[in-house]
């Protein structure tokens, strides 16, 4: 895979004090659920952390960026979105569940627990 863009990097780092990896094991489009809003944009699995961007187009003033540190996830399951997607996954950590509806959401539950064992 590719890296993570500096602009990008720079934006979480200086916004939460936090270093996360820029290189990217796995990334695709995805969908973010904040209730039953959603939001679209690009979801990236680096080797410490899931890191979802919002694209431009969305209406939603939610922020633009959300960081799951891999060492917090609990529990990844598929599920169905509240509008009856078939293609949700939801990520427990000890403080959040997040839900995503994202393609190929088998795979991306596999390479995440997969990454989450090598820490």
């Amino acid at each position: 895979m590719g890296l993570i863009s500096l602009l990008i990097i720079d934006e979480i780092n200086s916004t939460l004090n936090k270093k996360i990896d820029r290189e990217v094991i796995y990334e695709k489009r995805c969908n973010l659920f904040f209730g039953i809003e959603s939001v679209g944009g690009k979801l990236f699995l680096t080797k410490d952390s899931l890191l979802f961007y919002s694209h431009g187009v969305n209406i939603s003033s939610r922020r633009k960026f959300t960081v799951i540190d891999l060492k917090e996830i609990t529990n990844i399951e598929k599920c169905n979105t509240l509008l009856l997607i078939p293609n949700g996954m939801k990520i427990h950590s000890n403080s959040k569940t997040y839900q995503f509806v994202v393609p190929g959401r088998s795979k991306w539950i596999e390479i995440i627990k997969n990454t989450c064992e090598k820490l």
